[in-house]
């Protein structure tokens, strides 16, 4: 017998989905476990889909996530939508889901030895004034940065605040490749920062040394982190998310995507 769990967002129609959703999988007698869920189901947009990571990123390797779009930005979602859960007690049942592995980015926090994992993006960054951060590419010191932050995503993270930063979006996913960028850099004739977003591969570890007196923001994937460690090393994790696509003759074509999401349709 399989367990679940769901996670949602509070639209009104996300609510009667939801309900939905709840019919179908007691047909099948699958039971609630919010602990440790086989599946779970994040009814939503991309918002939905990192609360629903950051819960399960300790057990992520054995959980399989369901996303649903319901409102909100769906690049997460794998054209999973609300017509798919009228019939997904059959899809389950047969097993007509593409599992589809998402890379992440692994954060070591040096002193402590926590690890911490991150399916989209990492920003370091200071709001009031400029930042002071020592960047580090294996082992030899890139720059002193100094401006309002840093960000870092994944190859499928870098849609979002990466792009918006001024870096690029990366195209070919899980291959290793993930991403820098800085955000307001100070520009003076006595510094200059890189002024570049720099593409990364999975043989690459970053070390970023923070000044804990200066009271910086770190933000993993939309939520801040109450973190006093100064010296923090990131790098591709030999751990994926485990995504289900809904029906494996869907066409998730990832140009067609990003052209949905970002591209503003014309008529001519």
């Amino acid at each position: 017998m399989k367990k679940y769990f769901i996670i949602s967002n509070d639209y009104e129609l996300t609510k009667l989905l939801k309900i939905e959703l709840l019919k179908q999988l007691d047909k099948l007698n699958w039971i609630e476990d919010e602990q440790s869920p086989d599946f779970v189901f994040s009814l939503g947009g991309d918002g939905s889909f990192l609360k629903t990571f950051r819960k399960y990123k300790n057990i992520i390797e054995s959980v399989k996530i369901i996303p649903i779009k319901s409102g909100g930005v769906g690049y997460y979602t794998y054209n999973n939508t609300s017509e798919d859960v009228k019939k997904i007690s059959n899809l389950l049942l047969n097993e007509e889901y593409l599992i589809i592995d998402i890379e992440l980015l692994e954060l070591e926090y040096v002193a402590s030895k926590k690890i911490d994992y991150v399916v989209n993006e990492i920003k370091v960054y200071n709001s009031v004034h400029p930042a002071f951060i020592d960047i580090s590419i294996d082992g030899t010191l890139l720059q002193r940065f100094q401006g309002t932050g840093i960000v870092f995503s994944t190859s499928t993270g870098s849609g979002g605040f990466m792009r918006s930063s001024g870096g690029s979006i990366i195209l070919p996913k899980n291959n290793g490749i993930w991403q820098y960028n800085e955000y307001f850099p100070v520009s003076t004739i006595n510094y200059r920062s890189l002024g570049s977003s720099l593409i990364l591969s999975k043989n690459n570890e970053v070390e970023i040394k923070l000044d804990p007196q200066e009271h910086l923001s770190i933000v993993l994937d939309a939520n801040f982190v109450d973190s006093k460690e100064s010296i923090i090393k990131i790098r591709v994790s030999d751990k994926k998310a485990k995504v289900c696509c809904l029906q494996t003759n869907k066409n998730n074509n990832e140009v067609k995507t990003l052209s949905s999401i970002f591209t503003k349709k014309r008529n001519y």
